[in-house]
């Protein structure tokens, strides 16, 4: 990956593990619930998730006497180790040598990519941008996608707009006067011909959406706020 990237060439891969792309992304873009809420190099990401973490063996070690040591935001004891969450990690690591020489085995951890993802994911702001309007848009784009990629495709614009005209004017326009049940023909069979077309937009696109629940539904899913439900309703619409 890196030697493709070396010869000039961009690599976009896609991973819920978190190692992997700290470990050989350039650029890392998280998103949640069909938003970007982090875009940059990793230790960009990672500096916004907060402070970094010290972690000492100090045995039989008074937890109130740690948690009050400068640059120290909380403190946590795990058997003989404890767990210091800093707002200064500079500060706190001298104040911890200088209160309690006897500490070993001292570590200084900056949050890792798992971190800096719950925290960014974990904000109100960020759940509550896709309700309301941001979802109505969501469902808007998605709709507008589905039709578009329909419209590229021959078959489809045949087969839904083409050939049923031509079967409306020739059918309805050779009965045009006649009458059905009180009710017009060329109505009477526009009307039919869309709950046909209806219907068979529906299965067909039932077996396709079925198939992509298989295996893991689709990327443009994973990446919209749309519940399963709305996606396979706008879907089945676009072929409509």
């Amino acid at each position: 990956m890196r030697g493709a990237a070396a010869r000039g060439k961009t690599v976009i891969f896609a991973t819920h593990y978190l190692e992997e792309a700290d470990a050989y992304a350039d650029r890392i873009v998280m998103i949640a619930r069909g938003r970007i809420v982090a875009d940059g190099p990793a230790t960009e990401i990672k500096a916004r998730a907060g402070g970094r973490t010290i972690r000492a063996t100090l045995p039989g070690a008074d937890m109130a006497q740690v948690a009050a040591i400068a640059g120290v935001s909380s403190a946590d004891l795990r058997g003989d180790a404890v767990i210091l969450a800093c707002a200064d990690a500079e500060m706190a690591l001298r104040g911890l040598l200088d209160r309690f020489p006897a500490a070993r085995d001292v570590e200084v951890r900056g949050a890792g990519l798992e971190e800096a993802f719950l925290a960014l994911t974990a904000d109100e702001d960020v759940v509550r941008s896709c309700e309301g309007q941001e979802v109505l848009l969501a469902g808007y784009t998605y709709l507008r996608y589905e039709v578009l990629r329909n419209f590229r495709v021959w078959q489809f614009i045949f087969f839904s707009l083409a050939w049923p005209l031509v079967l409306f004017f020739t059918v309805a326009g050779a009965n045009r006067r006649a009458v059905f049940d009180g009710i017009g023909f060329p109505l009477y069979f526009m009307t039919g011909m869309a709950a046909v077309g209806t219907m068979t937009a529906v299965v067909s696109r039932g077996s396709l959406i079925a198939a992509e629940r298989s295996v893991g539904w689709t990327r443009q899913l994973r990446i919209t706020p749309l519940t399963a439900g709305a996606t396979s309703v706008r879907r089945c619409s676009a072929d409509t």
